[in-house]
């Protein structure tokens, strides 16, 4: 069943459970009218109540960007020393 077609079903069902409601309030309690009263409970009783699914919220994303730039910064003082591969006298000065 598409959605609108659902939806004006519950709607129509709903006023006709509020209809037979009002009917049972006001008829139960006359001799006259007990049985009709009665027979709309049964029938609100043995209704199928047409329950709408609730509609699961949509994911929404809000990054917050940064208008300052990040700048590496390397030492160049040493840098040279690091990157040579290690010698015997490198590794003597270090012990």
């Amino acid at each position: 069943m598409k959605k609108s077609q659902l939806e004006a079903a519950y709607e129509r069902q709903q006023k006709e459970i509020a209809d037979l409601k009002d009917f049972v309030a006001r008829n139960k309690a006359r001799v006259a009218t007990r049985n009709m009263a009665m027979s709309r409970q049964k029938k609100l009783d043995k209704m199928d109540i047409i329950e709408l699914q609730s509609e699961k919220p949509k994911p929404s994303f809000d990054f917050k960007t940064s208008s300052y730039t990040w700048t590496l910064y390397l030492p160049s003082q040493g840098l040279a020393d690091w990157l040579r591969p290690p010698t015997y006298k490198t590794i003597k000065s270090y012990l």
